[in-house]
């Protein structure tokens, strides 16, 4: 028997409490636990699952007013662990080419093969630790009641007065750029701080901002049904990374993208 999975139109659905009593009445199970699905679904709800109960969903969805289709398994395979690249190069007509490894030849992907492309922010927490001067811990307050203020001021230029340390997370965001190419399917990050811009030549801004045009140069390239075009387009006109790709980890990045090209596969066949 054929498995499907469900892919929503939209990462975000505007009334998620009537799609989870909706899903609970064609589907029976709890309300809560559809709503904890529905949740953490990153556009694609639920696991393989049988054509009947695929379509039944998609119903309960549609019900609420939440745009989603059927699409078989094989159309949404898992996106592989990603290779980290320092140099990618788009002058040549027929691939992009990715700098993996500090040695040995760059990986080779056909402009026909690049499937999605779209920019991001990995986000990452930083503990930053301060200190904060409290003054005379209690045994030194103590002391200073009973013998008075020169013992106080003698312990004090010992350096035995309490210190409080405080602990803070502050929050960095690193440009992006994740790529996905298939056969053999593969996926590749490119950190905006870490490239080689020496590609760009004469467009190269010592000190200012490469990532963009260094794109624009590979989204010339890519196919017209690029994955996540609407994204990418809207990002190299000048946008801000949409919020849906502030993300904390490649895993999260990952699901995304794999919604991305589920999505792009069901267009393409309809079309």
């Amino acid at each position: 028997m054929s498995a499907f999975v469900v892919v929503l139109d939209a990462l975000e659905i505007a009334d998620p409490e009537a799609a989870a009593r909706a899903l609970a009445a064609s589907l029976g199970g709890a309300v809560v636990d559809h709503a904890q699905a529905l949740a953490h679904s990153f556009g694609l709800v639920g696991a393989a699952m049988p054509r009947e109960r695929a379509e039944a969903t998609v119903r309960a969805l549609r019900s609420v007013g939440c745009g989603a289709r059927t699409a078989p398994a094989g159309l949404a395979p898992g996106v592989p662990r990603p290779l980290t690249t320092r140099l990618l190069d788009p002058r040549a007509a027929d691939a992009l080419t990715a700098q993996i490894g500090l040695t040995g030849p760059p990986e080779r992907m056909p402009w026909s093969r690049i499937l999605l492309v779209v920019p991001a922010m990995m986000q990452r927490k930083a503990k930053v630790a301060a200190k904060k001067q409290s003054g005379p811990s209690f045994a030194h307050k103590v002391v200073g009641v009973a013998t008075g203020a020169a013992v106080l001021s003698s312990i004090r230029k010992l350096g035995t007065s309490k210190t409080a340390e405080r602990s803070a997370w502050r929050v960095d965001a690193d440009p992006m750029i994740a790529i996905v190419a298939a056969n053999p399917l593969r996926r590749v990050h490119a950190f905006a701080e870490r490239l080689d811009y020496s590609v760009l030549g004469s467009k190269m801004v010592v000190g200012g901002e490469n990532l963009r045009p260094l794109v624009a140069m590979i989204r010339e390239r890519c196919r017209g049904d690029l994955a996540g075009a609407a994204l990418l387009d809207g990002w190299l006109a000048g946008g801000p990374v949409p919020e849906p790709l502030w993300v904390e980890d490649g895993n999260t990045l990952a699901r995304l993208g794999r919604w991305l090209l589920v999505r792009s596969a069901l267009d393409r066949l309809a079309a």
